[in-house]
């Protein structure tokens, strides 16, 4: 799916241990994207990017907000297939084997779930980059018609239940409407 640049984020927030921001308590930062149909509060101000890869046949266009603190880094990150789902728990399956195996990581944890009404998978996988440094990731994918969010924390097995982690996680909403325009 965004294999390339999925290892490429996803290596580059979990690298935590060049992060320093210098502040003991995060100024939180609400985000609204228009575009992307969403609002989330990041512990920093996030940086945004976009990147456009292939998947099968169709090319595809993820737009990322990340930000990262020495805890942990948080991702949120959106994309539009160019074609109707048919199958959304089989997208999101997709999604999630796709994420693991970017990164080469092991699941640790799946489970279906809705997320405001739409179907969603909340997946936990380990992340080995050195001897020394593992990180696990909790992702939870949501699928509205043709969009894929990602919300999604990095860090230590220690800190993934922390207070930063879930209000990160409790404060990401869906913009109503939230109904992708189709192409």
């Amino acid at each position: 799916m965004h294999r390339s640049f999925f290892i490429s984020a996803l290596i580059s927030l979990t690298l935590l241990t060049a992060a320093a921001f210098g502040q003991s308590t995060p100024a939180w930062q609400k985000v609204t994207s228009a575009e992307g149909k969403f609002e989330v509060s990041f512990p920093f101000k996030p940086e945004s990017g976009q990147n456009s890869f292939g998947v099968g046949e169709n090319k595809v266009k993820m737009t990322l907000f990340t930000a990262e603190v020495p805890e942990g880094a948080f991702l949120v990150t959106y994309m539009d297939f160019n074609s109707d789902i048919t199958d959304p728990n089989e997208a999101l399956s997709l999604a999630q084997k796709l994420s693991v195996g970017s990164v080469d990581g092991t699941l640790l944890s799946s489970s279906a779930t809705t997320f405001m009404g739409h179907p969603a998978r909340e997946f936990k996988l380990r992340i080995e980059l050195t001897d020394d440094l593992i990180m696990v990731a909790w992702v939870k994918a949501v699928l509205v018609e043709r969009r894929l969010y990602q919300i999604a924390v990095v860090t230590s097995e220690a800190n993934i239940n922390g207070p930063m982690f879930s209000q990160f996680v409790s404060s990401f909403r869906l913009s109503p409407p939230a109904v992708v325009a189709k192409k």
